[in-house]
């Protein structure tokens, strides 16, 4: 048999003639053919006296054609063949492996019509060998496979050589790269030792000459595979045998209708490249998928595939302005008092430990406590009976909002708190605390709580908190209707925190309900909330690795023995990898103990069991207890009445003995403490022994004088810039100030625009700073401004204000919504720096 090509129009690798439908015969080539793009078709021609073969073709382009079918016997044709393309093309079935020579080691089938591949069931027909050079050599014309006649060219039950399968962008609904041998059992498949099978098997390590661990081998059709690419596809589920490719480097599995990634992928240990684009995941959880990296999500589910549990805790966030019934709304709905709750050192420290005064005084900084609500008989719909909740209690002063950002996270469920008496004014107070969560964890789920219900004695006042209950709802959203740029309230309750505690049994249900029905985010981020969806997606049934639970267990553990032994729970990670494997129940493994303790860190840092950030100035600092790190940063960012050594924003360091006196908080740390305050953008240290606490400084903008220039000066225009925006996220100044006087080049462009030549007239460059703003001067002259604005930015007659909240995406807002600014001015002060008689009083 001859290949022939021959078809419609358009150019090829030989002449044609115009016009005709004449097929023109492919002479002997060497070891490549190129006839991509030629608009061609193939037809299979019988004539037995024809001896044109293709012995040394070796790679072969038959791209962006019309073919439709593969040759049953092409694998006699092209005996010798490595690479293969036949992508673009009209292709609705291929016969794995047969249809190919089994010396090929590429091929591309994207761009077909392929609805499905199962290389387990044979279907290449049984046909004699059309070679001539195998005829005339052997004398037979074929060999026999179960009572079947095929040639030596299509006899085989592998492509060992495959290394390179693209099939993306066809219609595939199913894929099974399984070998036909699977089914069989492993003594009845016999190799000799000059077989592929045989061969490829002995190069593996741990091998065998045993016909099982062959049988292994055999039951993919390409074991030997490293990179498949079937992206575009219909796939709703990752194929089985993919799972059991375990010589695979790069899997590409992009823009398909899979939601979930099988525990099974774990095996993949060789895995380097794993695309994900386009896909809507479940699981495994959106801050492993995040990540990006291939090997994190290999290692959670190889973890995964040793052993998982569910996981039924949650973080609890409290937040809300100060003196809002946070702290007590938490005492009462976890039926405990004080002592039930985790020890807060500031007011232990201010009150003595009797407590005496501490109802007149607002939480110090953050108390980290846990609590654990037991579902009682047909309470809820959940077949869950327990959530364990770790409640976070958030200080509402101004002073604390710097270190909030630190500890707001997802995997949380928000009570944002507010007092009912306060009506109106109160709703509104709501907002920079949502805003807030949505900045740092987006799309959370939200219960706003009104406290002081039993204050409400006139129906005036209870109309009125009807009226703000109505406000929030349409302001902010409902469990119905999610407001654009707020994250997800699912609930608005009012509550008395005084005698029975009116409300607060039905607000313990909400918060039970909510938490078992929150969904475990997806990549797109549209997945947290709740509604009707598969049980297997609530973040409740997330199966998590048994090691990491484990080792939550032993991390609570080595935190207790090192408060009991009066040593700061910090750990390097030398620290921490031989105290966890000194542990005789870890169950984390010792082959694989860097990654998967270091996701299993990541994972319990997620859920607050320990804190453990990715800087690299404290990448090898793990906080083994939350509420140590959060007493340590409340003892510098606080009020007054824990650190009264801050003046104006600034603090020498050597009193940091006065405030860091405790055995929990050793002095020796003083640098550990300053690097930590840095790092986490609340302070910054100056020269001359100093600190800057941004949170702390005046609120009031100082009075500058204007500079005065000289009528005869041309003087230019402010370089001016403003940034428009809804809403200036909670803490946003104090890191913003330290980022801008922590950056070396802004005092280096000052200096060189400004000739500073001398010590004396580098010491004219300072800077001017309050709560909201920061300015740099050298002497009496604004050299740069950055500053909150607090006027109306537009004047004029309008209605509305248009602001862009993404490339493509814009929001109106009223005239009468407030915008916010941040407003940076450069004055051109260059020409009187070159005035002579400016020169003595700049």
């Amino acid at each position: 048999r001859d290949l022939l090509l021959g078809g419609g129009g358009g150019g090829g690798t030989e002449e044609r003639k115009s016009g005709t439908d004449e097929v023109t015969p492919i002479s002997k080539l060497q070891d490549r053919m190129n006839i991509c793009n030629a608009n061609l078709h193939i037809e299979w021609e019988s004539d037995a006296s024809s001896e044109e073969v293709y012995e040394g073709l070796s790679i072969l382009n038959l791209s962006n054609n019309f073919i439709a079918e593969i040759p049953d016997n092409f694998p006699c044709l092209c005996p010798k063949l490595t690479r293969l393309d036949l992508s673009h093309n009209q292709l609705s079935s291929v016969s794995l492996p047969r249809s190919f020579p089994p010396s090929v080691k590429q091929i591309n089938l994207s761009f077909n019509l392929f609805t499905s591949i199962n290389s387990e069931q044979l279907s290449c027909k049984p046909l004699p060998c059309t070679n001539p050079q195998v005829l005339s050599e052997s004398g037979s014309d074929a060999l026999t496979h179960d009572g079947l006649s095929y040639c030596q060219h299509r006899q085989h039950n592998h492509l060992m050589g495959l290394s390179v399968l693209e099939v993306n962008n066809c219609q595939l609904s199913s894929v099974n790269l399984y070998s036909p041998l699977r089914t069989m059992q492993p003594n009845k498949v016999k190799f000799q030792e000059n077989e592929l099978p045989y061969l490829a098997a002995s190069s593996m390590p741990n091998f065998s000459r045993t016909n099982r661990s062959l049988h292994t081998l055999a039951q993919l059709v390409c074991p030997l595979l490293t990179r498949l690419v079937l992206s575009g596809n219909r796939l709703t589920k990752v194929p089985e045998s993919i799972c059991d490719m375990v010589s695979l480097n790069s899997l590409d599995l992009s823009y398909n209708s899979i939601i979930e990634l099988p525990s099974s992928l774990g095996k993949l240990g060789n895995l380097w490249e794993f695309p994900l684009a386009g896909l809507k995941l479940i699981s495994p959880p959106h801050n492993i998928i995040e990540r990006g990296k291939t090997k994190d999500i290999i290692g959670f589910l190889w973890s995964l595939l040793q052993r998982a549990r569910p996981y039924h805790r949650m973080k609890l966030m409290l937040v809300g302005k100060a003196a809002r019934g946070k702290t007590t709304l938490l005492e009462k709905i976890s039926d405990k008092g004080q002592r039930g709750l985790q020890e807060n050192w500031a007011l232990t420290r201010m009150l003595g430990r009797e407590g005496k005064g501490r109802e007149k005084l607002s939480t110090v900084g953050i108390v980290v406590s846990d609590w654990t609500y037991y579902k009682k008989v047909k309470e809820s719909h959940t077949s869950l009976k327990s959530i364990t909740f770790m409640t976070w209690d958030f200080g509402g002063q101004e002073e604390y909002y710097a270190t909030h950002q630190c500890f707001l996270s997802c995997r949380s469920l928000y009570l944002v708190v507010w007092n009912v008496t306060h009506g109106m004014k109160g709703a509104d107070e709501l907002k920079p605390w949502l805003l807030s969560i949505q900045a740092r964890a987006p799309h959370s789920p939200v219960i706003i709580v009104g406290t002081h219900r039993d204050k409400l004695k006139s129906s005036e006042q209870r109309g009125e908190v009807r009226a703000a209950l109505q406000h929030i709802l349409s302001s902010y959203g409902s469990r119905d209707e999610r407001k654009e740029g707020y994250p997800h309230v699912l609930e608005s309750v009012t509550v008395s925190c005084q005698g029975s505690g009116r409300g607060i049994n039905d607000l313990r249900k909400t918060i039970f309900d909510v938490a078992s029905q929150v969904k475990e985010n997806t990549v797109s981020g549209r997945g947290i909330g709740c509604g009707k969806i598969p049980e297997y997606r609530l973040l409740m049934d997330q199966l998590v690795p048994a090691s990491y639970l484990q080792l939550e267990d032993t991390i609570r553990n080595i935190a207790l023995n090192m408060r009991a032994r009066g040593r700061p729970p910090v750990l390097n990670y030398r620290e921490l990898r031989e105290l966890v494997f000194a542990d005789p129940s870890t169950l984390i493994s010792k082959s694989s103990a860097d990654r998967e303790l270091e996701q299993a860190v990541r994972f319990l840092h997620d859920n607050g069991t320990m804190l453990h950030y990715e800087d690299p100035m404290l990448n090898n600092l793990y906080f083994v207890d939350p509420q140590w790190l959060c007493d340590m940063l409340a003892h510098i960012v606080t009020v007054r009445e824990i650190n009264p050594f801050i003046k104006d924003g600034i603090m020498k360091i050597s009193n940091f003995p006065l405030i860091f006196n405790d055995n929990e908080f050793p002095i020796a740390w003083k640098k550990e403490y300053i690097r930590l305050l840095t790092t986490f953008e609340v302070a910054v240290e100056l020269l001359d022994d100093q600190l800057l606490v941004p949170s702390t400084l005046p609120s009031d903008r100082p009075n500058l004088p204007q500079t005065v220039y000289p009528q005869e000066l041309k003087v230019l225009p402010d370089l001016h810039h403003m940034y428009i925006v809804p809403f200036v996220p909670s803490g946003l100044w104090p890191r913003l100030m330290c980022r801008i006087l922590t950056d070396p080049t802004i005092l280096q462009l000052a200096k060189e625009g400004c000739r500073v030549r001398s010590k004396d007239e580098e010491e004219q460059l300072s800077w001017v700073k309050w709560k909201q703003g920061i300015i740099l001067q050298y002497g009496n002259l604004t050299v740069f401004s950055m500053e909150e604005l607090n006027r109306d930015i537009f004047e004029g007659d309008y209605s509305g204000i248009m602001i862009q909240n993404s490339k493509e995406s814009w929001r109106r807002h009223s005239r009468t919504v407030k915008i916010f600014g941040i407003e940076i001015r450069v004055p051109d002060i260059f020409p009187i720096l070159k005035y002579p008689e400016a020169a003595g009083r700049r």
